[in-house]
This record gives C-alpha cells, structure tokens and sequence, in this order.
C-alpha cells in the first residue's frame, strides 16, 4: 500500500491548488461549498497522479539510471507495469465518470491536461525549448480551470506571471539535471546536452527570475479588479518573492534544483520564505 500512495506523488498535489488562487482572490469561494471543493481538488489530483504514473512507465528506463528516480516505484519494480496500468485505468476511469456527472467544465479540463501530459512526455520533453516551457501550460490550465469553474475573471498580467515564474522553475530543473554528475545515462540529460549550452540556460534562466520578480510587482502593485491588498502587504510580499527567487538562483546555481518541491522542503531559507508568503497572503486575504 505504501508504495501505492508513493507512485501517485501525493507531495506534488501542492500545484493543484493553483486551481482555487483565482475564484480566492476574487471572493468567490463560499465556505458552505468547502466539501464541493475538496471534491474538485481529489478529482483532479487523483486523475493528474494516473498521468505521472503513464510518465513513469513511459520513462521507465531513463529512471532506472537515475541516482533518485530509480527508488520511485515502478522504476525500482515494487509496482509492476500491470499493476500500474490497472491503478491508471481506476484512476482515469473514475475520476472521468465522476467530473461528467459534477462539472463538464472539469470533465473536458482532464481531457486537455492528459492529452498536454501526454504529448509532453512522448514528444515534447525532448524538443528544444518546448521541454523548458511546456510545463508552463499546465500550471496555466489549472488556473483558467479555476477560473471557469467558480466563473472568476483571470488577468493577463497574472497570466504572465505564472509563465515566467513557472518557467523559472522549469529553467532551473533543467540546469540542474544538465549539470549533475549524479546522473549519465539520461535520455533526458543527453537531449539538454544537444540543445543548450550551461551558460546559455543559466542566462535564460536569470532572464526569467528578473522578468517573474518585475511582472510580480507590476501585479500586486497595480489597480486590478481581482486583487486589492494594503500596501505594507504588497511590500512584504514582494520582498519575500525577491528573496526566496535570490534563493532559487543560489541553489540552481549549484545544481541543486531539479525538484523544486524537494528543494523548498530541504532548505530552511526556502521553507521560511513560502510560509511567510502564505501567511501574510492569507492576512491580505482577511483569511487570519
């Protein structure tokens, strides 16, 4: 069971909750409908754990090489390639029949996202540049699914940021894996190796971390309909986005960022950071 719970990568359903930041930071959400939306989020993290599942058999091989990938399940074979592909087969099933009957909107998002997380880990997570920016698209997704489904307006300044900063991220994990010496025989690491070169990525990857720290302030900082917070909040909010993105660039430059969820976890500056953040969010938010 324990390895079970561990192929579906419970730690990085953390992202789905990008799908609430619109309808949250324009009051849309209701206390009463707490129970719809913890359907909503076990929906969507259970059907997105079913597509990392179809990535892990997809890159089975590659993984086995790996110095941490090789200890995830199917990789190291605590799970078999049969059983994985029943619990997809439960785990896209159900969750497909359950968001029919509850929301179309959420029905036809799981679609398009499987279709994206297909296509990205057959095709794309090898072509320059569309491996470092199509990650992109799926934070994206989650947040217009929030949108559509709680009928919020989402801005393109917003938009903008959650490209550049997720890119960021993106940016960082590939610097991170070309320059490993932990990991060799990466088909991966091969393709990054043909496509870029380490000053170039780095280059791209502080043009990014500028770029998100500027679109963060013109955001938080600006008149918009869907977000209004005290000054003194938008001025400590947006220390702590430069800080933890000075972070980010310390610990990539040290090839320390391929998982960004790991990393956060690891380092206490990191850990800090994003709990100040939240917190002092949710009090803009009259949340605490």
């Amino acid at each position: 069971m324990q390895e079970i719970i561990k192929v579906l990568r419970p730690k990085h359903w953390s992202k789905n909750l990008l799908v609430f930041i619109i309808p949250l930071l324009s009051n849309s959400l209701e206390i009463k409908e707490l129970g719809l939306y913890m359907c909503y989020f076990m929906i969507i993290s259970l059907f997105i754990s079913g597509t990392y599942i179809i990535n892990d058999l997809i890159d089975i091989e590659s993984d086995k090489n790996h110095p941490i990938k090789k200890n995830r399940p199917i990789a190291s074979g605590l799970v078999s390639k049969k059983k994985a592909i029943i619990l997809i087969s439960l785990l896209s099933t159900s969750t497909l029949i359950i968001s029919f009957v509850i929301s179309k909107i959420l029905f036809i998002f799981l679609i398009i996202y499987f279709l994206f997380a297909l296509s990205y880990s057959l095709f794309f997570k090898f072509i320059k540049y569309f491996d470092l920016f199509y990650l992109t698209s799926f934070f994206i997704l989650r947040i217009t699914l929030g949108a559509y489904l709680f009928e919020s307006n989402v801005t393109i300044i917003f938009i903008l940021f959650t490209f550049f900063s997720t890119g960021t991220i993106s940016i960082a994990k590939k610097y991170s894996i070309l320059n490993s010496d932990l990991i060799k025989k990466s088909k991966i690491k091969k393709s990054l190796q043909n496509n870029y070169s380490n000053k170039g990525l780095f280059f791209l990857f502080i043009f990014f971390a500028f770029v998100t720290n500027i679109i963060f302030g013109i955001w938080i900082f600006s008149n918009n309909y869907i977000y209004n917070f005290p000054i003194f909040i938008n001025t400590i909010l947006y220390l702590l986005m430069s800080i933890f993105l000075f972070y980010l660039y310390v610990f990539t430059k040290t090839f320390e960022s391929e998982d960004i969820i790991n990393l956060v976890l690891r380092k206490k500056q990191l850990t800090s950071i994003a709990l100040l953040f939240v917190l002092f969010f949710m009090y803009g938010l009259n949340f605490i």
